[in-house]
């Protein structure tokens, strides 16, 4: 399975039918920051040329150097750089989506649905202590619920 979309990112992914209406994945990801991986399943209830898909899906991003992507569509100082450099962050997500194609050979589909995102941020002590020296904090804990979505295509070999 290739696809592209929020949060995840690219993905290429192995995928294991164990049984019909069920789809199993597993693979790296690449978010424009750095690599991951994800799990996930998918649940196909019919075979139709437009058939409804129920997918979730959990993904861990590395840490890596956000600043590179974020320092294009702006100036960053000194303690943004720092706070920026080493974020990652896991998800879960749950989407539903339609696709099309046959299920023995090529498919393709587009998902909508919602996802949840834990941050991290490392070295906020350091950028704190760029902007007033007496200040003292821990790294943050962030949790967002985003939407997300995607789209992507099968291709079945056996």
């Amino acid at each position: 399975m290739g696809d592209v979309g929020f949060p995840d990112g690219l993905g290429l992914s192995l995928v294991y039918r164990p049984i019909w209406f069920t789809r199993l994945y597993a693979g790296p990801t690449f978010n424009l920051i750095a690599p991951g991986l994800r799990l996930g399943a998918t649940a196909v209830p019919f075979h139709f040329f437009v058939t409804p898909t129920l997918t979730a899906e959990y993904g861990h991003a590395f840490d890596g150097d956000a600043g590179r992507l974020v320092s294009r569509f702006g100036t960053l100082d000194a303690a943004e750089r720092t706070v920026l450099r080493k974020v990652g962050y896991d998800y879960l997500l749950v989407q539903v989506g339609i696709e099309s194609g046959s299920p023995r050979t090529f498919a393709w589909f587009v998902r909508v649905g919602l996802g949840w995102v834990w941050v991290r941020a490392r070295d906020f002590q350091a950028a704190a202590q760029m902007q007033d020296p007496s200040l003292t904090t821990t790294n943050p804990r962030i949790r967002v619920a985003v939407p997300t979505v995607s789209t992507g295509v099968y291709l079945f070999v056996w």
